[in-house]
């Protein structure tokens, strides 16, 4: 028959004649969930050991004690060929000498412990030796070093030692003793002082159960005891706090009325306080459940569990932690993964999770889902005149507005800035038409309030049908989008549902494309800069040249694309500034690198083209003028063109900008001139050094009078206003010649030169230079 300890694999013998240093040991052990068995001296542990089926893995001992003391247990222990891969742990406050440590070490002892130790400490050191003992149980075991023969030499000149003084001690008092009153007398204070001893025990006891008591009272997890039966022994203040129950009342009942009876039965396989489940290793574990208070309310708590063995049956100790707050924190975090801190609405993420299952679902049942982008009008203007404080007040309440017009298994989501996006779940394209007039009346109606100014906006809207034929989410989506800027191109404050055939969509999707391959070119650095001369056409033998930088772009497989196929789109998607600060940063280091100032054969002007969008930018002059700085060239070296239109469009911008550029000194040419509806009329007001007549005009100008005639007053206006002209598309020579004879200053075109390479972005490395 086997014992109970036997069923515990991992059991630890601990011995002491001192119960109180048992039981500390016992309750520190068991809450970690070893088993333990105890010996009050070395005989007694020997026994118990060899009556165990299954024997400990560790044994722990003091070392003063009576019948057997600890260094002679260590010594049988760690002799016996059947105990001795066993580890042995000495846990003593009576010998502190290094000699005594020493000693112990070469019986064999792999750790020699002095009390009191911190209980972490004690509890990382057994785990320690648990570990090592498994790592080389098969290569190494613990027997002493030392033979028996060499022990026992020791082990009794130590006694010898002792018993010496001993018989000193005896001879003397034998001495003294000399009546029988004086040995009667030595009688009583020996008796006297065993009572004292044992008084001593007892209140150390006292004292021990006191602090246990304390401890189980003050923890801030609920500590409840119960039998095999289920039925509650011990109720502890956290306990009652979490539960509402005093212990009192609840003492005694099932400890399943503290569970949610759904929870119980589910894990009731694993914590049944049962025998077979012990057996069975299923204790010791942690659970997330719901527990259940006095007034019926469930709350979310982790339950774990533990067996001991006390006396003839097992006693379960249940620790549980109510996790309330985690929980709400958990629901929290969950919250802010999936949902827009500022609206409370869905976020992309969620909504494209969303939007990926109604497409499952669209394949699968054969459906027809309808996915919407919402932008608004007119958002930007708010923002612009009375803060980010009041956008987001507005975007708040529009949410707020537009919620209530779906149902609940819709979903409306802010995708980011003031572009919502809508899922409506088996819904036709002609019923989602009608839901997207009455979100943009509801819009129109909407009137924002901030500080006494009232405002309206208006939206756009684009639709896309998610059907069996979908081929993914993003085309989904996409197809969305580019139905909503649509919405905005014809008009703004409509509706526009995509279709594949829609001549409108495919331009936009075709420009969103070159969107996606310019970013790309960028990001892979897969521009080239060209070069094409600026010479004087009456330069009285000072053979001035310039020259204008043109950029070029190459695709994934390294061809040149042409100017004209990616320009438009960057110009319409907001991407011509950021071209811009690129050639701007990469030219600008590759003439400092060039040695310009010193160096000749260099021209001695570079014309960089610059878009209206970067002209618009307030931050752009600071761009340019930290350039200049970080790159250190000449500002003169440097002349801006933009183009006639682009000047017109927001005058005083570029006048602006044209003035502080020139303040650094840099120079600064009108591009394409002559295209304007009115050139003449705004030239005395823009400050520019160059006008480049449009080509246009140029390459016609012996074939047309009248190309030839604009060319001529073009030029003589120039003069008058102080600036040089330059005549682009210069084919031939005849017409070099002629553009020579009406006194135009310079000529640029193929006849004078094909551009050529400048610069390969591509292999070029640029040092830590901002670039916004």
């Amino acid at each position: 028959m086997l014992h109970y300890w036997e069923i515990i694999v991992s059991t630890i013998l601990i011995v002491d004649d001192r119960a109180d240093n048992l039981l500390m040991l016992r309750i520190l052990l068991e809450s970690q969930g070893y088993t333990v068995v105890e010996a009050i001296n070395g005989k007694e542990a020997l026994d118990t050991a060899f009556g165990m089926h299954t024997k400990p893995v560790l044994v722990i001992s003091d070392i003063l004690m009576p019948v057997m003391d600890g260094f002679a247990f260590c010594h049988a222990w760690l002799s016996n060929t059947e105990l001795q891969s066993i580890p042995f742990v000495f846990y003593t406050a009576s010998y502190t000498e290094d000699k005594d440590i020493e000693f112990g070490h070469t019986l064999g002892a792999c750790r020699f412990f002095i009390k009191p130790l911190d209980r972490t400490i004690l509890l990382k050191e057994i785990k320690n030796v648990l570990d090592e003992n498994h790592e080389h149980i098969t290569t190494q075991s613990n027997h002493p070093s030392s033979s028996n023969t060499d022990f026992y030499k020791d082990y009794n000149q130590r006694l010898i030692l002792k018993l010496e003084d001993k018989l000193v001690q005896v001879e003397k008092q034998n001495q003294e003793l000399v009546s029988k009153e004086l040995v009667l007398h030595e009688t009583r204070i020996a008796l006297e002082l065993r009572i004292a001893e044992r008084e001593k025990v007892e209140n150390a006891l006292r004292e021990s159960e006191t602090r246990l008591r304390t401890i189980f009272n003050n923890t801030l997890d609920a500590i409840i005891t119960y039998n095999a039966k289920g039925i509650i022994e011990s109720f502890n203040k956290a306990a009652e706090l979490s539960f509402g129950y005093k212990a009192k009342e609840i003492i005694g009942k099932n400890i399943e009325s503290l569970v949610a009876e759904t929870h119980w039965k589910k894990i009731n396989i694993h914590m049944s306080p049962s025998i077979a489940n012990i057996t069975t290793k299923k204790t010791n574990r942690l659970y997330e459940m719901e527990a259940r208070r006095k007034d019926d309310t469930l709350f979310p708590v982790e339950f774990g569990v533990s067996a001991s063995w006390c006396g003839n049956a097992y006693i379960f100790t249940a620790i549980i932690r109510d996790i309330t707050q985690r929980k709400q924190s958990e629901a929290e975090i969950y919250h802010m993964a999936y949902h827009d801190s500022l609206t409370g609405l869905v976020n992309r993420n969620e909504f494209e999770r969303r939007s990926t299952l109604a497409l499952q679902s669209a394949k699968q049942r054969n459906v027809t889902h309808v996915l919407m982008y919402l932008d608004l009008d007119q958002f930007k203007i708010i923002n612009d005149t009375c803060g980010h404080d009041a956008g987001d007040e507005l975007l708040r309440q529009l949410a707020t507005q537009l919620s209530a017009k779906f149902r609940d298994r819709d979903t409306l989501a802010r995708l980011g800035g003031d572009e919502f996006g809508i899922l409506l779940e088996n819904c036709l394209t002609e019923h989602a038409q009608k839901i997207a007039v009455s979100l943009l009346k509801c819009i129109k109606l909407f009137r924002f309030v901030w500080k006494k100014k009232t405002f309206s906006v208006g939206a756009s809207i684009g639709l896309a049908t998610i059907n069996p034929n979908s081929q993914s989410v993003n085309e989904v989506m996409s197809a969305a989008d580019m139905a909503c800027y649509t919405a905005k191109d014809l008009g703004r404050n409509r509706i526009h549902v995509y279709s594949e055939s829609d001549s409108d969509l495919l331009q936009r999707q075709n420009e969103m494309q070159w969107i996606s391959r310019i970013n790309d070119a960028l990001e892979n650095k897969r521009f080239l800069i060209y070069q094409q001369p600026i010479v004087a056409l009456n330069d009285n033998g000072e053979h001035i040249q310039y020259c204008e930088l043109l950029i070029r772009m190459l695709d994934p497989n390294g061809k040149i694309v042409p100017t004209g196929a990616f320009i438009p789109a960057a110009e319409r998607y907001n991407l011509m500034s950021t071209l811009d600060r690129y050639i701007i940063s990469h030219a600008f280091f590759h003439l400092k690198s060039l040695n310009i100032g010193t160096n000749h054969k260099y021209f001695s002007k570079y014309f960089i083209n610059l878009s209206g969008t970067s002209l618009n930018e307030d931050a752009f002059f600071s761009f340019v003028q930290q350039q200049l700085e970080l790159s250190r060239l000449p500002p003169e070296l440097i002349c801006f063109e933009i183009t006639e239109t682009a000047a017109i469009t927001n005058l005083n911008k570029a006048l602006n900008f044209i003035k502080k550029v020139k303040s650094m000194g840099c120079s600064f040419a009108l591009d394409d001139f002559g295209t304007g509806l009115s050139s003449f009329s705004y030239l005395k007001a823009l400050p520019v050094d160059y006008l480049k007549i449009d080509g246009g005009f140029v390459c016609n100008m012996l074939d047309d009078s009248t190309d030839c005639a604009i060319v001529e007053a073009i030029n003589q206006v120039g003069h008058a206003t102080g600036k040089k002209t330059i005549a682009e598309s210069v084919e031939s020579a005849e017409i070099k010649q002629k553009l020579q004879s009406l006194g135009i200053d310079f000529a640029q075109g193929f006849e004078i030169q094909e551009p050529k390479l400048f610069l390969n972005i591509h292999h070029q490395t640029l040092p830590n230079l901002a670039l916004s």
